[in-house]
């Protein structure tokens, strides 16, 4: 029985526990699963052997010097407590950043390298002078510990990856994709969020545009229009739910975050523009990537994949998630981020068949495209005589889903159009917050109007809101709106 408590064991699953913690634990529970069960198991039994050989190999061959055997026994059960003490903050969903945040603003890298690994420096000296007895006392119950967290582990892996999730996302492939007839509608919101769209670099470029030009200059525009958070991931809940941000969490797969008045808000249905309280009866199509739109929101219309496929993993890839887990890229600072969504085959059937998701017979299309955000989106699709940077190559998608948009968008007369982004072009600045573009008019009226002041994207929840109230008739009552908006901070996350 002895054997079962000993440090090779405990350590053992300390490291499986955190490998899969990886798969159930913030991005990986809120994002359509990518991995599958099997290989997600084996490949944590493999490492976390391979890792506990490795380990032992090297006890072994000091095991003659008693002072260098005694510290690596401490360094083991030092590293034993360390992984513990970040498994436990993993399985209840709390993010160990953000408590670092929450208590923290400074972003100093040495500091946050202490606050990561403290358990283990403090853990390495109170064990130093700790009698032995003690000591297995200790791991008799960390064992104990981590073999029931390992069964709960491994059924909250077989819950998030198991066939129901497969069946949702074939359901929102946009493979399976269908035109609508045209229904024009004569309260109609087209909601057009175009990725990392940066006002200040189409403002130089602009006159090479010459559809993004036209809506330019008859609407309404704010060149000092500000996203609400600095990163996709949070810039959208806050835009579509109309509020500000400071941080958020992910639990059981649902994502939260807090307001600057640290109120706390549930990215869901009911707190959306989807849900417009004052008319049930308002209809929606959503027609994006990146976030799970519609696990989250139950609309008429959802497509938010395109042919999803499971990720294999490999040994390396296992590794890499171990020095992610124990924060070894901070020390080393490398990327870890392995499974990165690829967007270029959705870039391209988003781009093709845009007109037909503005034809949708619902009452708000919402529409989030990949680009011009980076990597180059437009090979197979625009051909290029001049020398552009990948991004002004990107824009060009811009112009041409606009320009394609055009005459479509002309026949819905009266209907409220945004145009606009989820954040800046990133690659320009990342430590402060730049404007994005904003367009906005009612379809019919080409009268241009412009506000000096700045405002923020969170404020366009309530620009609908008072559209479907017969409140926002033409593009002066638009500037009336957010004449009478106040921007705010702009969530900046530093990884």
């Amino acid at each position: 029985m002895s054997k079962i408590y000993s440090p090779p064991v405990s350590l053992f699953f300390s490291i499986f526990l955190i490998f899969l913690s990886y798969f159930y634990f913030g991005y990986n529970n809120y994002f359509y699963a990518q991995f599958k069960i099997l290989d997600i198991i084996l490949n944590g039994l493999i490492v976390s052997t391979l890792l506990t050989l490795l380990i032992l190999i090297f006890k072994f061959f000091i095991s003659k010097h008693k002072y260098l055997k005694k510290m690596t026994n401490i360094f083991m059960y030092s590293l034993i407590l360390y992984i513990s003490y970040h498994l436990l903050f993993r399985f209840s969903d709390i993010s160990y950043f953000g408590i670092y945040s929450s208590i923290f603003s400074i972003n100093n890298k040495i500091f946050k390298i202490f606050f990561y690994f403290y358990p283990f420096i403090i853990s390495f000296f109170v064990l130093f002078f700790l009698r032995k007895e003690y000591i297995q006392k200790i791991f008799k119950f960390i064992t104990l510990f981590l073999f029931i967290l390992c069964v709960f582990s491994i059924f909250r892996i077989i819950s998030i990856y198991g066939n129901e999730e497969i069946k949702l996302s074939q359901k929102n492939d946009f493979i399976n994709f269908s035109p609508k007839n045209k229904n024009l509608k004569n309260k109609k919101v087209f909601f057009l969020v175009f990725d990392e769209f940066d006002q200040k670099y189409l403002e130089q470029k602009i006159n090479n545009y010459e559809y993004i030009n036209k809506f330019f200059l008859n609407s309404y525009v704010n060149k000092n229009f500000y996203s609400p958070a600095k990163f996709t991931m949070e810039s959208i809940p806050a835009i579509l739910t109309g509020n500000s941000i400071t941080k958020f969490k992910i639990i059981n797969g649902e994502l939260f975050f807090f307001d600057l008045n640290n109120k706390e808000i549930h990215f869901n249905f009911e707190n959306s523009i989807f849900n417009q309280k004052s008319n049930n009866e308002i209809s929606s199509s959503i027609y994006g990537f990146y976030h799970p739109y519609c696990r989250i929101f139950k609309v008429e219309n959802c497509y938010d994949v395109y042919k999803p496929i499971r990720s294999d993993i490999n040994i390396i890839d296992s590794l890499n998630i171990l020095s992610e887990l124990l924060y070894i890229n901070k020390i080393l600072k490398f990327n870890t981020f392995l499974f990165e969504i690829n967007n270029l085959p959705i870039s391209d059937f988003m781009y093709k068949n845009n007109n037909d998701f503005l034809k949708s017979d619902t009452d708000i299309v919402f529409v989030h495209y990949p680009y011009p955000h980076l990597p180059l989106k437009t090979e197979n699709l625009i051909k290029f005589k001049e020398n552009l940077s990948d991004y002004e190559k990107n824009l060009w998608l811009v112009e041409n889903t606009l320009k394609n948009a055009y005459e479509l968008l002309a026949e819905y007369q009266g209907s409220l159009l945004i145009i606009t982004s989820d954040h800046w072009f990133r690659e320009l600045d990342q430590n402060k917050a730049h404007p994005i573009v904003f367009i906005s008019k009612i379809i019919g009226d080409d009268m241009y109007y412009e506000n000096s002041g700045s405002n923020n994207a969170s404020s366009i929840k309530d620009l609908i809101g008072l559209f479907f109230e017969d409140s926002i008739e033409d593009n002066f009552d638009i500037k009336k709106f957010f004449d009478s908006q106040n921007n705010h901070e702009t969530y900046i996350r530093f990884n």
